[in-house]
């Protein structure tokens, strides 16, 4: 008889199931605390788009006709 722990899923479609079904829970048991992080990626996701349309697109190099004059 071979050692280690059974197999829980013997598929790859029962597994990725399995995967669903944990994750479903997982959500319900902490709904409050997902919602808030979401709320959270949200909001970080919204500032970051509103700093970018802020920001010019392409920056010009203005020619400058400064003569600097170095010191010996």
């Amino acid at each position: 008889m071979p050692g280690g722990r059974p197999r829980k899923y013997f598929t790859e479609e029962e597994e990725r199931q399995g995967r669903l079904q944990a994750k479903k829970a997982y959500r319900e048991r902490n709904i409050d605390e997902e919602r808030r992080k979401s709320r959270i990626r949200t909001k970080h996701a919204t500032i970051k788009a509103e700093r970018a349309a802020r920001k010019p697109a392409v920056l010009l190099e203005l020619p400058t006709n400064k003569v600097v004059q170095l010191r010996s």
